[in-house]
């Protein structure tokens, strides 16, 4: 997290300063709210973005976690993030939360030259009526609405439709206030009651939480479904510690690979979690060129599995087929499209160690291998040095710079007006 400004002079010469505010309960972040900023940050050509959780909402009243507890997590979910910060204004603040009071406060301190810009879904936009005096709110701030591919905008309120058909702009003027930009970002469906639903039941989700929050959930025993205050500290309940049937990690990541290049995947990447996280050893990353492939990617990945007598945890994202996950406890696979992948970097958060696996005729597996009927075998120094490489073919060229790599990320604003 940083508070530095790195994309001054993006948005032209003007000297004028733009500052992004992503408001939300944050309870508790996750992938979608760090999604959300990184297209703001990428398409609005912010100077920076403040995350502005709120203190005690008007419209939510029934928080899981303290505000304290609440900025804690924003802070690990933004650890090189750049350009962001945290706003505890709100949270600091006596009595109901109003997003127009957070504006009129950031205008005194920020002056009048500065371009304010809140960040909302489209979702928040068709609820903009319900907002505490939401007709001010283009005196004080830009209006940036995040619009998910499909969202055809239909079903406004006419007053909030006659708003945008005024002030609408296709992209922000040099101006510190008053226009309706749109934005693109992609379709995730996290809900933040879901999410506190699931880990009340005691599952743990934690491919729907940015690195390190999970793991400080467990510590503090957040949203449990009947909390002890006097119940003794316990080490956080990893899924190897409880698994049957565990295959050896390195085994299953061969039948996933495998698997993977069975039907043509691209881009496959392997990066080994052990250092970040006792819940899992490995992500693996795959490309999908559709719908339909990345559906069929997964299910042979989750039917391999299984007839290797590994357990399936759960596969996820099927009916889009935009992104689709599966959870195999000691691995989780991501099958994403092409933009999709590209957009969410997935790489940047998970990537630091990158497995360089042998794919080849001389490449051992407890578990088989295509390979060696399908690619001439490899010399045996080649292949140790050979980096986890697309399923249809070979690249020209080994990537010049490997990208470091995160779970998932996507957009619910869980805030107020």
């Amino acid at each position: 997290m940083s508070d530095a400004p790195g994309a001054r002079g993006a948005h032209g010469a003007s000297p004028r300063r733009r500052i992004g505010l992503l408001g939300g309960t944050f309870d508790p972040v996750h992938v979608a709210h760090v999604a959300l900023a990184r297209a703001a940050l990428a398409h609005l050509a912010l100077d920076e973005l403040r995350f502005v959780p709120t203190g005690r909402s008007w419209q939510k009243v029934d928080a899981g976690a303290t505000a304290q507890q609440r900025i804690e997590m924003l802070r690990i979910a933004t650890v090189g993030l750049p350009r962001t910060s945290i706003d505890e204004r709100e949270t600091k603040r006596a009595g109901a939360s109003y997003t127009i009071d957070t504006l009129i406060e950031l205008r005194a301190q920020l002056g009048e030259a500065a371009a304010l810009v809140w960040i909302v879904g489209s979702d928040q936009l068709r609820n903009l009526p319900t907002w505490h005096r939401w007709e001010e709110l283009l005196r004080h701030s830009h209006l940036a609405v995040a619009r998910r591919a499909g969202d055809t905008m239909e079903a406004l309120d006419a007053r909030v439709r006659a708003l945008v058909d005024a002030h609408a702009c296709e992209e922000l003027p040099d101006a510190p206030a008053g226009s309706i930009v749109f934005f693109p970002m992609p379709s995730m469906q996290v809900s933040g009651s879901a999410l506190r639903d699931r880990l009340a039941r005691g599952e743990r989700p934690d491919e729907l939480l940015p690195p390190g929050v999970l793991d400080y959930i467990d510590r503090n025993r957040l949203y449990r479904a009947t909390p002890l205050r006097d119940e003794p500290a316990r080490a956080p309940r990893t899924r190897r510690a409880t698994k049957r049937n565990r295959m050896d990690p390195r085994k299953l990541q061969r039948v996933v690979v495998d698997a993977l290049d069975d039907i043509k995947a691209q881009d496959i990447r392997v990066f080994d979690t052990t250092a970040q996280t006792e819940l899992f050893d490995r992500v693996i990353i795959a490309t999908g060129t559709s719908n339909r492939q990345t559906r069929a990617l997964a299910s042979h990945v989750r039917d391999k599995v299984k007839e290797a007598g590994a357990p399936v945890v759960s596969m996820e994202g099927a009916d889009t087929g935009e992104w689709v996950l599966v959870d195999l406890g000691d691995i989780v696979v991501h099958v994403m499209q092409p933009a999709i992948r590209q957009y969410y970097n997935l790489e940047e958060l998970w990537g630091t160690r990158p497995v360089r696996l042998r794919i080849g005729a001389q490449a051992p597996t407890a578990a088989g291998t295509r390979s060696a009927a399908k690619r001439p075998a490899a010399p045996k120094k080649a292949a140790a040095k050979a980096p986890v490489k697309t399923a249809t073919k070979a690249p020209a060229k080994r990537t010049a710079t490997k990208r470091v790599a995160t779970k998932r990320t996507a957009t619910k604003r869980a805030s107020n007006g």
